[in-house]
């Protein structure tokens, strides 16, 4: 791929939501993670909650926003529990949300319970940003158009195609194209799931994503400057 046809490091970096939610994750895999996000210069870096606190500290006067994971893995939680991760995420300093609502909701066609459950995780968000995932291979093309929409009637500042987990599976050109055209743009795009090279990010990123959510930005923006070199 030619340079004159590639973005600059800069551009693609700022896209990057350096993101780490693996299972049983150690601290010091979390710690290093951090550190490499920042020398990186990521805007965000996605933690699971019970390092919020201690990941604030790491990124403290280093320039990068701390999200938070949210009802993750499986979206089921009741809100007050939500809520309460919330609550726990901003005594702890994020500054953003990784939200996985209540899919069951939808698919029930409780369309008004749906969209309550965003808007009471926006409100107890208190104005930091909340982006709601929306597992779009589990859900019919009514279902995506419907999900999209009351997230943003909810309030959610950004959506995304997959939790990057179980059966969101991997971000689509096709998925994100459909995102950007449903909502406003008052509202974000973020491209997860099996972002792992050069070119699947700039082909995200083409269809429209403003984000994209991996842990494999390290890779992706070293294969951008490799492929920079004469």
């Amino acid at each position: 791929m030619p340079s004159v046809d590639l973005p600059s490091v800069e551009k693609l970096t700022s896209a990057v939501h350096s993101t780490f939610a693996a299972p049983g994750a150690s601290w010091q895999e979390v710690l290093a993670f951090a550190d490499k996000s920042v020398a990186y210069h990521f805007p965000v870096l996605a933690v699971q909650g019970c390092w919020a606190e201690d990941v604030k500290q790491v990124l403290k006067g280093r320039g990068a926003r701390l999200s938070v994971f949210v009802g993750y893995s499986l979206g089921g939680s009741p809100l007050n529990s939500k809520v309460a991760e919330v609550k726990a995420g901003i005594e702890a300093g994020a500054d953003m949300f990784e939200f996985l609502p209540n899919l069951g909701y939808l698919r029930s066609g409780l369309f008004t319970r749906f969209k309550d459950e965003m808007a009471g995780v926006v409100a107890a968000a208190e104005g930091k940003p909340v982006n709601a995932a929306l597992e779009l291979p589990t859900l019919s093309i009514e279902e995506r158009v419907r999900a999209a929409l009351l997230a943003e009637e909810a309030g959610m500042s950004s959506i995304t195609n997959s939790s990057g987990w179980g059966m969101g599976g991997a971000a689509t050109e096709e998925g994100i194209r459909f995102l950007r055209v449903t909502v406003s743009s008052k509202v974000g795009v973020k491209a997860a799931g099996g972002i792992k090279d050069l070119e699947t990010a700039l082909r995200l990123m083409s269809a429209g994503a403003d984000a994209l959510g991996t842990w494999s930005g390290f890779q992706i923006v070293d294969e951008l400057k490799n492929a920079k070199l004469p």
